[in-house]
């Protein structure tokens, strides 16, 4: 039952004003998980454009190459890995591994 002098918590009104005389409230801006998600495989896009472009310069060395293909490699694995992760819990639907 609510009493008049306190609330459902059993916290008296003049507790709850001394609280909120001493609180800092301000907003917290989350992203949503799909958005993350979304974020994450634009820039990764992004970053196997620029290496693809890299790619196309004259005099690289063999050590660049492998480079700049080692990180190629990482980046599409990275993009893969999050449509798959995505793909996997659309409609709170688990697919298998490698099948998305």
């Amino acid at each position: 039952m609510l009493s008049p002098t306190r609330g459902r918590a059993g916290i008296s009104p003049a507790r709850l004003a001394a609280f909120f005389a001493d609180a800092t409230v301000g907003p917290v801006l989350t992203a949503h998980p799909n958005e993350v998600r979304r974020k994450s495989t634009i820039d990764r896009k992004l970053e196997v454009a620029e290496l693809l472009a890299a790619r196309g310069r004259p005099f690289l060395t063999a050590v660049e190459l492998r480079a700049n293909e080692m990180a190629l490699r990482r980046a599409v694995l990275t993009c893969s890995r999050v449509r798959q992760e995505s793909w996997q819990r659309i409609g709170g639907v688990s697919l298998p591994r490698g099948k998305a």
